[in-house]
């Protein structure tokens, strides 16, 4: 039989089987790991490549293609960060990729911040 005080505690714990994003509060409700895998998704189905991943920190480091600014392409970081239990708020840094030799690399139109904001776009489109 099980103990009533486990019961209580699993029942207060909601299970997530995917991630939700609210516009009116501009979050994600669901857990560190699927949020991870939904930035992954997305990441990947643009081509671009994964760096490096923390779930533990919620980083994900990933690098786009050509761009207009470098040929090396744009270093992007992206934050997952949890600001209350379940719920998540992503954030994102990117920077033009002086890889390749480049004496001068352009962020023409603030484009390396876009390949981030492009990501979390296409996060909150399917999550819904």
């Amino acid at each position: 039989m099980l103990d009533p005080s486990l019961r209580q505690t699993q029942e207060a714990t909601p299970q997530y089987t995917n991630v939700k994003y609210n516009a009116s509060t501009n979050t994600f409700t669901g857990t560190m790991i699927l949020m991870i895998k939904l930035a992954l998704r997305v990441i990947q189905e643009l081509n671009w490549k994964v760096e490096n991943v923390n779930e533990n920190l919620g980083i994900i480091v990933f690098e786009t293609v050509i761009s207009w600014g470098s040929w090396g392409g744009i270093f992007c970081t992206l934050n997952v960060d949890e600001i209350s239990p379940s719920t998540f708020r992503v954030r994102g840094t990117g920077e033009q990729n002086f890889r390749g030799g480049h004496l001068i690399v352009l962020n023409i139109g603030h484009e390396a911040q876009k390949k981030v904001q492009k990501v979390i776009d296409k996060m909150k489109q399917l999550s819904g």
